[in-house]
């Protein structure tokens, strides 16, 4: 792929990345290579901080949805190696366990069971837990009692999110840390908690968001808005929109780029 000087001048890339098998990892090598050519990698605060300022853009940033297995494994170490800045997007109460967000896991149950949930129910089970987070076990609970449990001996184990203890390891010049957005606004004092949490475990607060998959999976865009997530101290939000970022694009609704195949 060849890309115009007019084009990287006027825009910036967010290449986001999640569970990365064995197979994908020349692609993704390639991705970062061909990118690197033209643009310069940052931090994504740092495009956050210029569309605010109205600064050139011009660079990329590269963004793991979830901090799995296979990220620290395959992903990160590649990264390190070039001295290449990422962002990390956290949810805490997977960090460490076997466990998987809640959609996550209902997907997978699904998957491996000769029953569905009724659409109706499905729904109202992503709502439950959107909603209330603090309700998503007991939503659980009630899936597996229909479907049956989750295949954990089918899952690849680089699925599972890597340890607190790893985490802390990374170069801390090179890391920006994030939180998956995983609830409604109203519902922020679930994530205001958790920042502090990460805060401790980690030795500083997360910089970015980003909507986590139930926003998507529910249909809701715009429900984050600049106060809700300045309330969070963050300084830019990655949403569910796709393409390049321009100074058309607010700092709270980034886009992100994906290589046509």
């Amino acid at each position: 792929m060849r890309w115009p000087n007019w084009f990287r001048e006027k825009n910036s890339l967010i290449l986001e990345y999640d569970h990365l098998e064995e197979s994908l990892v020349g692609t993704f090598q390639e991705q970062v290579e061909e990118v690197g050519r033209y643009y310069k990698f940052v931090g994504l605060s740092e495009i956050g901080t210029s569309l605010q300022n109205k600064k050139n853009l011009g660079t990329a940033a590269i963004v793991f949805r979830n901090p799995r297995k296979s990220v620290l494994l395959r992903a990160v170490p590649l990264l390190i190696d070039k001295k290449i800045p990422f962002t990390l997007f956290l949810r805490a109460d997977c960090v460490g366990l076997n466990r998987l967000p809640p959609e996550e896991e209902l997907d997978w149950i699904e998957r491996n069971s000769p029953k569905k949930l009724e659409p109706e129910k499905r729904s109202n089970f992503l709502k439950g837990c959107w909603e209330n987070p603090l309700k998503a076990d007991e939503l659980l609970k009630v899936v597996r009692s229909e479907l049956g449990p989750m295949p954990i001996e089918k899952l690849d184990p680089m699925l599972f999110f890597s340890t607190w203890g790893k985490l802390v390891e990374l170069p801390q010049e090179l890391v920006t840390w994030g939180i998956t957005l995983y609830t409604a606004p109203d519902q922020s004092q679930y994530l205001e908690d958790e920042i502090l949490f990460i805060r401790r475990l980690v030795g500083r607060a997360p910089e970015v968001g980003k909507l986590g998959s139930l926003s998507s999976l529910l249909k809701i865009n715009k429900m984050w808005h600049e106060a809700s997530l300045s309330r969070l101290a963050l300084s830019a939000c990655v949403g569910n929109l796709d393409g390049a970022v321009t100074h058309s694009n607010s700092r709270w609704d980034l886009p992100v780029w994906h290589f046509s195949t």
